[in-house]
């Protein structure tokens, strides 16, 4: 679900983005939202998507998060 929402973001994008995509399919909450963030780098490694810097995140009190973009 994180490849495919990667596949159809028109612009940079943070993990929570795609994991709320992911649950409006019906895939199910993680018990951590942490769980994402290897599912991100696993992506990334494959080359599907790239760091494109950072943006606040609301599912971290404004803490920045990684930004990603398809490749």
């Amino acid at each position: 679900m994180f490849a495919e929402f990667a596949k159809r973001a028109q612009s940079p994008f943070l993990t929570e983005e795609a994991r709320v995509f992911a649950e409006s399919y019906g895939l199910p909450s993680a018990p951590d939202g942490r769980a994402w963030g290897h599912i991100a780098k696993r992506c990334q490694k494959d080359g599907l998507i790239v760091s494109a810097g950072f943006a606040a995140a609301k599912s971290s009190n404004g803490s920045p998060k990684v930004l990603w973009k398809k490749t």
